[in-house]
């Protein structure tokens, strides 16, 4: 009797099989294994899906009667808009003036000003209109915070009260009333020093993370109400000066600034309550003496669920995480960092030569002082304004898989006010005051600039960005009448 094997199925039947793999899987195997298989993958609109939606590091939405084809058309669509920076809206918002808070989350714009808070639900291709709720917050003490997650629903207030003791207050995004699986506020009975202050604060699913600029963390158990980790005695005498949450079951503490003369990453697992170190990651060694006050680490917001009335979402490990020192920005993807989380044989250190020149860049956004450490994250995607030397125009850094295709379905086209660049090739920094070596990075990336026309806004401004949109706020007093502007994809 003949041997059967796979290559003498039916393609429809191959079909079939290759569904239950992952779109990795489809592209790095399956398409390399022989004609047959390649032309029952490329023929199948069903698996052209999967790893399209993969190359975007996106996930399905909700919206339902939309067909495999459309859903694609709409993909290709949406990708051609933003490596062209073709937004189809632009609006501008009113917002109370600087100083404020601000944050763009999951299609939400947010602003606490104070005790007032104010959310606005953007347009997006599928609904053009927009909406704001507003409270003012029945809350006494100092140093209010918010963080939210559209997905979820939910707002999260945290603030030092009038006894040094940290508050939190749960409500519904949608409402601003009382969140209903968290109902009155909750006091974290800690006894802080008055010098002591909140740096920053996280949420990803049910964990929220409370970092003060002593280098304390307390990771909280916001829908239980209670502690989940506390994090203060276990560090060596140099204490972390920035902190991230990776997703609820790991986070990252860096270390640089003006306490560590030699910056590393460190990726904690956690489990119940208990907090396990897995991995350091050395960063560029610096000249000795070198102090960095400016050492940060971001990434993007982590949304618990994908949002719905959407047609896609970003995946949670489909992110960029970002390191800013030395006035450079450093880009890792998310996907390198979390495979560390697999190690059960105690922390491994990594030296910088071993891990950053393969899976790092590093790049100088801007001259300018001023605004060179604005640049917001958003999946694979980094925006920023440039220096006003080279006129009004936005900067988006797309470090996604369907970015780095020189050919693709939908390919954008420029135009006379957009330049795009791919950059494939290695970049050195050089910088014999601060680094002790050159710094010689190759993370591949597509970088679209798109000049604005004279009406934009010429003054000084943050940008941030997520799925659909790019927001541009002003930052100075001096401007009372600008407001952000909206540009919607």
């Amino acid at each position: 009797m003949a041997r059967v094997t796979l290559g003498d199925f039916a393609q429809e039947l191959l079909v079939q099989i290759f569904t239950f793999l992952d779109a990795k899987d489809l592209v790095n195997s399956c398409l390399l294994v022989c004609w047959s298989w390649k032309s029952a993958i490329d023929g199948s609109m069903e698996l052209q899906l999967v790893i399209e939606l993969w190359a975007d590091g996106m996930v399905a939405g909700d919206l339902p009667n939309l067909t495999i084809v459309e859903t694609l058309d709409a993909l290709y669509e949406r990708r051609r808009a933003w490596l062209g920076l073709n937004w189809f809206s632009r609006i501008e918002l009113e917002v109370k003036p600087w100083p404020c808070t601000y944050r763009l989350t999951g299609g939400v714009f947010a602003q606490l000003c104070d005790t007032s808070f104010t959310a606005t639900w953007l347009p997006s291709a599928r609904n053009p209109m927009m909406w704001t709720s507003t409270v003012v917050l029945d809350v006494t003490g100092r140093e209010n915070h918010f963080v939210m997650d559209p997905t979820q629903d939910l707002v999260l207030f945290a603030y030092m009260g009038t006894h040094n003791e940290v508050n939190m207050n749960c409500r519904s995004l949608s409402s601003l009333k009382p969140y209903p699986l968290r109902a009155g506020p909750m006091v974290m009975a800690y006894s802080m020093d008055w010098n002591e202050h909140i740096r920053a604060v996280d949420l990803a699913g049910d964990v929220l993370s409370l970092f003060f600029d002593q280098g304390r963390v307390v990771l909280l158990n916001w829908c239980k109400g209670g502690l989940s980790v506390g994090i203060n005695s276990d560090f060596p005498p140099v204490r972390p000066a920035s902190f991230s949450l990776l997703s609820p079951r790991a986070f990252i503490l860096g270390y640089g600034g003006d306490m560590e003369p030699q910056p590393k990453l460190e990726i904690w697992a956690i489990k119940g309550n208990i907090h396990n170190h897995v991995a350091t990651l050395q960063l560029p060694e610096l000249v000795r003496d070198v102090l960095d006050p400016s050492f940060a680490t971001y990434t993007t917001g982590f949304c618990a669920i994908p949002g719905t009335g959407r047609q896609f979402s970003k995946s949670n490990d489909e992110r960029l995480f970002v390191v800013f020192f030395l006035s450079k920005h450093l880009f890792v993807h998310f996907r390198y960092l979390l495979q560390y989380l697999a190690n059960r044989d105690g922390p491994v250190i990594v030296p910088w030569h071993e891990w950053g020149p393969q899976h790092t860049r590093m790049l100088k956004l801007s001259d300018d002082p001023y605004l060179r450490g604005y640049a917001s994250v958003h999946g694979k995607r980094v925006a920023h304004c440039p220096s006003p030397e080279n006129g009004s125009a936005i900067q988006v850094l797309d470090f996604g898989m369907s970015a780095l295709r020189r050919n693709f379905p939908g390919e954008a086209q420029p135009d006379t006010q957009c330049v795009m660049e791919l950059h494939t090739e290695p970049s050195t920094i050089s910088d014999e005051r601060f680094v002790a070596k050159s710094v010689t990075t190759s993370l591949p990336y597509r970088e679209v600039v798109r000049s604005l026309d004279e009406s934009e806004i010429q003054y000084d401004t943050f940008i941030t960005i997520d799925n659909d949109h790019i927001v541009r706020v002003p930052v100075e007093n001096n401007h009372p009448n600008r407001q952000p502007v909206v540009y919607t994809f």
